[in-house]
């Protein structure tokens, strides 16, 4: 497990990128065993909404 310098967190940019989410979603689906259909379904869910969101949200700085 990682050690993470909590004295330097709050310095910490704490944005996300969706796009590398998205795409570690997939190839972890990709590569799961498809016997658990009850975990696939949730991850495929969740990278749906990310998807979704990170739509939304391009449409929301188109309008500005």
């Amino acid at each position: 497990m990682a050690k993470w310098d909590l004295d330097k967190l709050h310095h910490a940019d704490n944005r996300v990128n969706t796009h590398y989410i998205i795409d570690r979603l997939e190839d972890i689906l990709n590569d799961t065993n498809q016997k658990d259909g009850r975990i696939v379904r949730k991850l495929d869910e969740l990278r749906r909404e990310l998807i979704y969101n990170l739509v939304a949200n391009f449409r929301n700085k188109r309008k500005d």
